[in-house]
């Protein structure tokens, strides 16, 4: 099973500057109510939507 929280040491390449999806990609799915005002994130390595809580240093797959 996938992990889904994934904590960096430093804000990852695809966060500093942010990756467009594949073509054919969905859209990221809609915001849970704890991820509201995290921003959303494509990450290529995992091929996923998912929120960054810079704060925690944290990836976290939607």
């Amino acid at each position: 099973m996938p992990q889904d929280r994934i904590s960096f040491a430093a804000p990852p390449p695809w966060v500093l500057m942010p990756v467009i999806p594949p073509i054919g990609t969905p859209p990221a799915p809609p915001l849970p109510a704890w991820a509201d005002g995290l921003p959303v994130f494509w990450n290529p390595d995992l091929g996923a939507w998912g929120v960054w809580d810079a704060q925690a240093g944290v990836f976290v797959r939607i």
